[in-house]
């Protein structure tokens, strides 16, 4: 059979004018492609420009939303977008969102050793409250290029919101050598050495703090400085001369106001009257001065003085939420559980409306209807449902309150939600430890475990009580196992193991494995207890008793004390029974 060939081409053999076009060819879509490559490229960087453009101008307007989808959908063309990750930053420092320490972060590895975007991001993390994510952006900046008084400054403020004193101090110190002349890091610097409380750095500081505060745009923070080194030294007279030179000063607020007539409440009972009367007057119209005015007097002690003060308000100063809430407080503190019925009766509290019927419900309770009470805090459970941690914040008003029940029920509620179920399950642990509610342990502790999985501790009591209650047993039987090849001679540890064999069947095992353990470990309570029942299981009628008696000195579950009161029975049985 003849099969056709085909010999494969060979340019070299071709005449030459066709190797060059062939050539030609090549490199023409050699250029078309990269030109193609380098078009696109160029396209995703303009279009990302672009949207950076407009999210900045969303942003101008104040259109926090539309400024970041522009932004996202920005990095969508140009992940390097160093615009849109601007953008991005301040909106969540708009917002006060961690994304925008991210946003920092990732500004900074794209501009490697710029300063501006080191110090940028560490003001960032300051601002929101993480100093660690402050240190982390400093500790980026090449050691060669840290010579910038700003980024000296900063190594001090993290030094400071840290408690690291001597790092604000020397921070702060290397700040001036670069910028001697700055009034604000000379100020900063004096802080810090009054903060750090060494006697012989007192007075230095305190004439720098003096002299600033003889400088307009300083004398507020300065004053401020000196009043709280004052209080810090329980110094009574300098303490009334700063405060009353401070809310003298035009551009005191409010809480200067309050400091002094706490200080007056304390040292000066006959200026203190007329300075509260002038305050309230002060503070009508203005729901941020009404209720900083109200926690004082709640903390002082004038709840009663609160309340009637309250009876003056207009509908306007009822406007605000958060003014209706704070002042039910003050009622609530003087146990006048009619007037806070009347008060919570009825109302639209928005976001607080839940608190609005917990109080509720808290004043038909105190007043013995516990049928409204139960109807009024179920209302109350539902509306806090429907607001973020809102429910985290009426537990915690429960637990303050002393509504034992209702806490434990919203603490449960609570282990569902990924945010608050940390807490949680911390508060219910010695809740449901001395109720000796093996069931609310193993839910608590269960959850516990799905956030700190490396918590060996904790996993052994979410094994014990699975074995307890026959819940996920043999998920309970494995991870005993593993606890006990990283614990093999810890009594808790053992004991859970060798408690899980004998769950299984296993008795012969469980019994080696306990007597690996020494004398003394197996005569702990807590250890016996459980040696004592799995001798009882294996009829040892002789040895278990001395054992199962150490449940005297035993802190024993609902469960534990059956298993024990089943072992003690059947060795007693046994023993009765003629040999």
């Amino acid at each position: 059979m003849l099969i056709a060939y085909h010999p494969m081409v060979n340019i070299a053999k071709k005449p030459l004018p066709y190797r060059r076009y062939t050539l030609i060819a090549v490199a023409v879509a050699g250029l078309c492609l990269g030109g193609w490559f380098l078009g696109q490229n160029r396209y995703h960087h303009w279009r990302a420009g672009r949207l950076a453009q407009q999210a900045g101008a969303f942003f101008g307007k104040n259109d926090l939303t539309s400024a970041a989808l522009s932004a996202q959908r920005g990095l969508s063309f140009d992940p390097d977008s160093i615009g849109c990750w601007k953008i991005l930053a301040e909106v969540g420092e708009a917002r006060r969102r961690p994304e925008a320490i991210y946003a920092r972060s990732r500004i900074v590895e794209l501009e490697k050793g710029s300063v501006d975007s080191v110090t940028r991001c560490a003001r960032t993390a300051l601002k929101l409250g993480n100093p660690q994510a402050a240190t982390e952006a400093l500790e980026k900046l090449s050691k060669d290029r840290r010579q910038d008084a700003d980024y000296q400054a900063l190594r001090g403020q993290v030094g400071t919101a840290t408690g690291q004193r001597a790092v604000a101090i020397e921070g702060y110190a290397e700040a001036l050598k670069l910028e001697p002349k700055n009034d604000h890091y000379r100020m900063a610097h004096a802080v810090a050495l009054l903060d750090r409380g060494w006697l012989e750095d007192r007075p230095a500081a305190r004439a720098t703090l003096e002299q600033l505060s003889t400088i307009l745009a300083l004398r507020i923070e300065a004053l401020r400085a000196l009043l709280k080194d004052s209080m810090a030294n329980k110094e009574m007279l300098g303490s009334l001369t700063r405060a009353r030179e401070l809310a003298a000063t035009p551009e005191a607020k409010f809480s200067d106001k309050v400091t002094l007539l706490d200080l007056l409440r304390r040292y000066d009972s006959e200026n203190f009257r007329a300075l509260l009367l002038k305050l309230k007057a002060e503070a009508r119209g203005d729901a941020g001065k009404m209720i900083d005015l109200a926690f004082w007097m709640d903390r002082n002690d004038l709840d009663k003085e609160a309340v009637e003060w309250a009876d003056e308000f207009s509908a306007e100063d009822w406007a605000d939420a958060h003014v209706c809430a704070t002042f039910a407080v003050n009622i609530l503190r003087t146990k006048n559980w009619a007037k806070l019925q009347a008060f919570t009766q009825s109302g639209n509290w928005q976001n607080l409306e839940y608190f609005r019927l917990a109080l509720l419900a808290r004043s038909t309770r105190e007043q013995g209807n516990f049928t409204l009470f139960q109807t009024t805090w179920n209302a109350a459970i539902a509306a806090a449902a429907r607001v973020p941690h809102a429910s985290g914040r009426l537990a915690r008003a429960m637990a303050e309150w002393g509504l034992e029940s209702q806490y434990v029920e919203l603490l449960r509620t609570l282990l569902k939600d990924p945010q608050d179920a940390g807490w949680a399950a911390q508060a219910l642990l010695p809740i449901m430890t001395r109720k000796k509610d093996t069931a609310g342990l193993w839910e608590a502790t269960g959850r516990f475990v799905e956030l700190d999985a490396d918590n060996d501790a904790a996993t052994n009591n979410f094994v014990i009580y699975s074995l307890l209650l026959g819940r996920e047993t043999t998920r309970a039987c494995e991870l005993a196992a593993k606890l006990h090849a990283r614990h093999p001679y810890e009594g808790s540890y053992v004991s859970t193991y060798a408690y899980s064999l004998y769950v299984r069947g296993h008795t012969e095992e469980a019994l080696k494995v306990m007597e690996a353990l020494s004398p003394q470990q197996l005569e702990t309570p807590d250890v016996a207890v459980y040696y004592g029942i799995l001798l009882a299981g294996a009829h040892d009628w002789t040895r278990a008793p001395k054992y199962l008696d150490q449940r005297k000195k035993a802190s024993l579950l609902p469960e534990e004390e059956a298993l024990v009161r089943t072992a003690v029975a059947r060795v007693e049985e046994a023993r009765s029974k003629p040999e």
